[in-house]
């Protein structure tokens, strides 16, 4: 009986070192459709042509080989090539708390540290939430030296977008805890090539409040002189997940325009973290802009519909100019489609009559203008 049980706690541990991870990432970022109906040769021929522009996926999270195509998960370079993906913002998701809900949740709990274990990673990524995001921004780096992937990191990168056999890339993190509350770290990872920050994810941090946190609390001292700083740098504010006294703070502090790079908007689907029509209201007057959500949480629904429903209610509320695609790729979230997909965005816009001219904007002018805006080239000096 002892021999037994040894045998089948050997048999669990492999199977959770080995197997589990690999499982997780099937199960977790799922898509319904397989199959994808050609556009016509008229709009397939106008999608090719316009630039397509994802604010947020979190395939780094992920052990997955981004020139791998595979038949789970969301995003590789072969699927966004497909679905006619330009630049895509891959971000590094370094601490969820277990039981992650939209309502509350503490920081007690890790769960990207066993993800980080079952995954191999090295050991120091166990413990540490800016070694994750190092880790990750390494993963990018390596995938930057072939000639598929251009790493974006000031506007001169922007002047010649990629070319047909080629995708753009941009590092985030979501989640300023990444930093562990030192300016240091964030000048690290600023000086390999980070250039968007999510100021928190699913609880409070050390910058702000969540809108899924306990207290919900606005910017800290800390957070303050974070957010000047990197506007000084050139990185670009994601307000995504971030609670509305921190949303209302940013807003009246920002000099530059800050996206909301993963979400929906209350007009359509009523959810803790989507926007109210006073947030979008003020990135009207930011000139920022929101990229909608492709998962049920943030459009209340699962396919094509849903998504563009959320982009007419922000056309409507605010105008053309200020939103976008954010997916939420690889971020744990049942979608309609993998990233071969996002041509039917297109597709679903035509039909309701949009222009040309918003349909660019829609697909990524929009957010290539924020880009281009908020990016700026590295300056040396004496205190970087």
């Amino acid at each position: 009986m002892k021999k037994i049980f040894v045998l089948g706690v050997i048999f669990v541990f492999c199977y959770l070192y080995f197997f589990h991870a690999y499982f997780v990432d099937r199960s977790r970022n799922q898509y319904d459709q397989k199959e994808y109906p050609n556009l016509s040769v008229e709009n397939s021929k106008f999608h090719k042509k316009l630039t397509v522009i994802d604010l947020h996926a979190d395939q780094l999270l992920w052990n997955r080989d981004l020139y791998q195509k595979v038949n789970y998960g969301h995003f590789d370079w072969h699927r966004a090539k497909e679905g006619g993906i330009d630049i895509q913002i891959l971000s590094s998701v370094t601490r969820v708390p277990f039981g992650v809900n939209y309502h509350s949740n503490s920081s007690d709990t890790d769960m990207i540290g066993v993800l980080a274990f079952l995954q191999h990673w090295p050991v120091k990524t166990w413990f540490s939430e800016y070694e994750r995001a190092n880790y990750m921004l390494d993963k990018l780096h390596n995938y930057s030296k072939s000639h598929k992937i251009v790493f974006i990191q000031n506007p001169k990168d922007l002047e010649t977008l990629p070319s047909q056999d080629q995708i753009g890339v941009i590092f985030s993190v979501e989640g300023a805890h990444a930093f562990e509350g030192s300016i240091e770290k964030f000048q690290q990872l600023y000086n390999k090539g980070l250039r968007m920050v999510g100021l928190t994810h699913f609880f409070d941090n050390d910058v702000g409040g969540s809108a899924h946190g306990v207290k919900k609390n606005g910017l800290t001292p800390f957070g303050k002189k974070l957010l000047s700083l990197m506007e000084e740098k050139g990185v670009i504010i994601d307000l995504a997940h971030s609670s509305d006294k921190v949303f209302s703070e940013v807003f009246q502090l920002a000099k530059r325009p800050f996206v909301v790079s993963h979400g929906g908007v209350k007009g359509t689907c009523n959810s803790p973290r989507n926007l109210s029509d006073s947030q979008l209201m003020m990135i009207k007057k930011n000139k920022g802009m929101i990229g909608i959500g492709f998962w049920d949480e943030a459009v209340c629904g699962i396919g094509v519909k849903y998504i563009v429903d959320a982009i007419e209610y922000v056309v409507r509320i605010i105008g053309d100019d200020y939103v976008g695609l954010g997916s939420d790729f690889d971020g744990t979230v049942h979608t309609p489609f993998d990233s071969r997909g996002v041509k039917q965005i297109t597709q679903e816009l035509l039909n309701r009559g949009y222009t040309v001219e918003s349909i660019r904007k829609i697909m990524g002018e929009n957010a290539l203008r924020i880009l281009k805006q908020g990016l700026k080239p590295r300056i040396l000096s004496a205190s970087s």
